[in-house]
């Protein structure tokens, strides 16, 4: 089976902030030809073009909820400029009591439907905090992940740092997956330790060969920081890794 390879942008974020057009270009020269965006770097319109003149396109726009329940058009918008049609709710305060979790879940399917009605679908970013369980044992992520109208955008990296296996969770999620996050890190429990795909202790070559079959389309690569690599070397190290492990497992 085969997998798309994305990167997610906040990896090159202050390159995207002084010129996203030829960081774009950049990306298109190592061999990328999805990106994820995690904020509007320029007007989307402009941006689209952008994507366009490249021949490429995003898989996905990541946005704030409170965005989506507000002003949902400019969201459709915005997604559409940019040649992807899904939405992705990023980030949430922390921490996430029970009530809050319960609360989200249901916000997040009134707001999946608001998109949905414009052929834009919702998904929901996971951090580690949220795999961090309650006293009663309970984890936040698993009562978000019960709205039913999303999908999940798991960051692997931080699904790993949060104490959990990677492809166990991805099995046991498969099907809600459609994309998803790798990040590597030197060492598990350290977030300030990102690397490039391949280079740290996440098991990136279990997820990259088993992706697949648990019902992922496309992997992002994301690095907070490069580790001992420039923000290209990194991504375009990730891109190999991940092109050969997926050649290997009968992908392309």
């Amino acid at each position: 089976m085969s997998i798309c390879i994305a990167i997610q942008l906040y990896s090159l974020r202050e390159e995207c902030q002084r010129d996203l057009e030829a960081t774009l270009s950049d990306l298109r020269d190592i061999g990328y030809r999805r990106v994820e965006f995690d904020r509007e770097y320029v007007d989307p319109e402009e941006a689209g073009r952008m994507l366009g003149s490249l021949e490429m396109s995003a898989c996905g726009l990541h946005v704030v909820l409170e965005r989506i329940e507000d002003h949902p058009q400019s969201v459709v918008d915005a997604c559409l400029a940019l040649r992807t049609r899904r939405a992705i709710v990023s980030f949430v305060p922390r921490p996430l009591t029970p009530e809050l979790a319960e609360g989200l879940r249901g916000r997040l399917d009134a707001a999946a439907a608001l998109l949905a009605a414009h052929g834009v679908s919702l998904g929901y970013h996971s951090h580690d905090w949220e795999f961090t369980p309650w006293s009663d044992g309970e984890r936040p992520f698993n009562v978000v992940s019960r709205a039913r109208r999303i999908f999940l955008e798991p960051d692997l990296g931080w699904v790993w740092h949060g104490g959990l296996d990677p492809v166990a969770f991805l099995r046991e999620h498969a099907g809600r997956c459609t994309i998803a996050h790798i990040k590597d890190s030197a060492t598990q429990g350290d977030r300030d330790s990102t690397c490039a795909v391949g280079e740290g202790a996440f098991p990136s070559v279990d997820v990259v060969r088993l992706a697949p079959a648990l019902g992922v389309e496309t992997l992002v690569v994301e690095f907070n920081t490069p580790g001992k690599h420039s923000v290209y070397q990194a991504a375009q190290r990730s891109l190999d890794f991940i092109m050969a492990q997926a050649t290997g497992a009968g992908g392309a």
